[in-house]
């Protein structure tokens, strides 16, 4: 679901947002738990707002998410504070959180009517920048960074040990 109508709308409005951050020269990456395959399923058929080519990187793998985006900040020479998290999933959430709290995490809204406050909150992470023209071509500059990268050998938080560190009761 991610077409200009019905239940997509929200996801197009969104992506909406964030093609204008993109242009602004914020850096666009994707982090998904998830086969490559599926997770660059939808960019293919060439109906959203978002391209492949938006993103200086689409990681999909099986690793935690605060694995991957921790990779990419070391392979793009970021610090993690530059980093701004947006998931619909709590557990993902609070395990990012945990994991590494310098990002700044955000979640995707569970009701369409709390879609202004949500672009509202990840404009606000931007607000207050001079846009220079080196700032449009950042996410270019950047993936010419990756080529040729060696891929991160990282692995995955242990899910069931952060689970169990919850120390959550199931009722």
């Amino acid at each position: 679901h991610y077409g200009s109508h019905g239940a997509g709308y929200k996801h197009f409005l969104y992506q909406t947002l964030l093609a204008r951050l993109k242009r602004e020269g914020i850096v666009l990456a994707a982090v998904s738990r998830n086969d490559p395959e599926v997770a660059l399923g939808p960019f293919k058929t060439g109906r959203m707002v978002l391209k492949e080519q938006d993103f200086v990187a689409i990681v999909a793998s099986y690793n935690a998410k605060s694995v991957q985006v921790a990779a990419l900040a070391d392979q793009l020479n970021l610090g993690l504070d530059a980093f701004v998290f947006v998931d619909d999933n709590e557990v993902e959430l609070t395990e990012m959180s945990l994991k590494l709290p310098q990002v700044r995490c955000e979640r995707f809204i569970p009701r369409d009517d709390a879609l202004p406050a949500l672009l509202a909150r990840v404009s606000a992470h931007f607000d207050g920048r001079t846009i220079t023209a080196e700032d449009r071509e950042k996410t270019e500059m950047y993936r010419r960074r990756l080529a040729g990268m060696v891929p991160s050998d990282a692995q995955g938080a242990d899910l069931r040990a952060f689970l169990e560190s919850l120390e959550m009761s199931l009722v």
